[in-house]
């Protein structure tokens, strides 16, 4: 909204400033009034210009704020992604219920598989330790 009103206010202040070129060759005894307002006139105008860019600035660095937030959360949360997908495979092949799984009879097949979640775990937090994709 304050961009565009800086926008509005820029072009107004450029429509004053033809005005006022218009009116200095005919001004006769008030052209040092006139050059007054002329050089008011161009600060002004100076000035818009100067806050339009500013507020434009202010855009971008909100803007990269934003995409640096998301750019966080889609890293966090491939993180997540990458730590569960292998645990939720596991357990999706144990959880199909098949008649004939003989680990699941075995006195350290829950054991096994819980020692083998673990080092995936590991191994993935290993590996992304030494890539630098985890801080901390």
């Amino acid at each position: 909204m304050a961009k565009r009103q800086l926008t509005l206010t820029k072009r107004l202040l450029w429509r004053t400033l033809e005005v006022v070129h218009r009116i200095i060759p005919t001004a006769g005894r008030a052209l040092p009034l006139f050059r007054d307002v002329q050089e008011n006139v161009e600060s002004y105008h100076f000035y818009a210009d100067e806050l339009l860019d500013d507020a434009n600035t202010l855009l971008n660095v909100q803007l990269s704020l934003a995409s640096h937030r998301s750019g966080e959360v889609m890293r966090v949360l491939t993180l997540f992604s990458a730590f569960f997908l292998p645990l939720t495979f596991i357990v999706g092949v144990y959880g199909m219920n098949f008649d004939y799984m003989p680990e699941l009879r075995s006195r350290w097949g829950y054991p096994g598989v819980l020692v083998a979640m673990g080092a995936i775990t590991a191994a993935i937090y290993i590996w992304f330790r030494r890539r630098g994709w985890m801080r901390g």
